[in-house]
């Protein structure tokens, strides 16, 4: 069995190595950085397996195109290995019609993206990164911030993530409500509908997957149903908010401030409104994530392989 890695063999540690020389031929790319297609191709012909990094492919917005390049080019893979915990950026229909077995990495970012998420809310309210960003265009100007101690959290999305960064958030002194599309009881989060959720927040937090049920969620109607002046953290996925709407709301005050992540930070509606405070994606990146996420990943491979070998035999 061929397996290809688009990791570095280096971030490896010498056990998690000998497991996955166990499951067969194994092949890595030299170094953490975005391949030319052809180079990709040529590395993983013949392969059964498929490790899968997306910044190897360049990122989450392109890695599905050139990766579904890969599999057309490459009809031997059957299994999909993701170095990630999101599988959105995959179209798992198509792997399911290519009958190519598909494994992420789950939970091993939870404390990393819950305690950058509150470090999000803080540099909001605290106006760090709006202050930030003036000063760097020598436009500096006082203005005045919020503390988080009485302030009411709306989390929307209930997950791992979500319920950490609720039980972070009690332990700041805020009040906090949390929203689920299915019901959950958690301890000291008070659930509520959406629309109060929305009239009563100051700042709210998505936690909400990228399905086709969550496209937009985040819309004017439900913009206009929040308290005037929220502020609004999106380290989900920007599937989940029009940003039209967003940026209308912006430019009107409806919404103070909105943080979220992407690739391309410098098109699209939200572009050049100072408000829309845009970051690449790291909050993943922590030394104990990355370290969860090469075993677990690791364990993953070993899982597919044992199932391709099985249905084999």
């Amino acid at each position: 069995m061929k397996i290809a890695i688009l990791a570095p063999r280096k971030e490896f540690k010498k056990e998690q190595l000998a497991k996955l020389k166990a499951q067969g031929d194994i092949v890595f790319v030299k170094e953490r950085k975005e391949y030319p297609l052809a180079y990709l191709k040529k590395l993983v012909r013949g392969s059964d397996i498929l490790a899968v990094d997306p910044d190897i492919l360049g990122g989450f917005e392109a890695a599905w195109p050139r990766l579904r390049e890969i599999i057309d080019s490459t009809p031997s893979i059957k299994g999909l290995a993701l170095a990630t915990t999101s599988t959105e950026y995959i179209d798992l229909e198509y792997c399911a019609e290519k009958e190519i077995r598909v494994a992420n990495v789950p939970g091993y970012a939870t404390e990393a993206v819950a305690e950058h998420t509150i470090g999000m809310i803080i540099g909001a309210l605290k106006r760090i990164f709006l202050s930030d960003r003036r000063e760097q265009k020598g436009n500096f100007r006082l203005e005045m911030g919020y503390e988080l101690v009485g302030k009411t959290l709306g989390v929307i999305g209930l997950g791992r993530i979500g319920t950490r960064v609720a039980k972070l958030a009690r332990c700041l002194g805020m009040r906090v409500f949390g929203y689920n599309r299915t019901p959950k009881k958690i301890p000291g989060i008070k659930l509520v509908p959406l629309e109060t959720l929305y009239r009563q927040s100051d700042v709210i937090s998505l936690h909400l997957a990228a399905i086709d049920e969550t496209k937009g969620f985040i819309d004017r109607s439900a913009l206009l149903k929040m308290k005037k002046g929220v502020f609004i953290i999106n380290l989900a996925s920007r599937w989940v908010v029009d940003e039209k709407a967003m940026a209308y709301a912006l430019k009107t005050g409806r919404v103070d401030s909105y943080v979220y992540e992407g690739d391309d930070l410098n098109s699209g509606p939200l572009a050049g409104i100072e408000r829309a405070l845009g970051f690449r994606q790291f909050g993943w990146y922590t030394k104990e994530a990355l370290e969860r996420a090469i075993q677990i990943w690791v364990e993953q491979i070993q899982n597919i392989s044992h199932h391709l070998a099985t249905k084999r035999h």
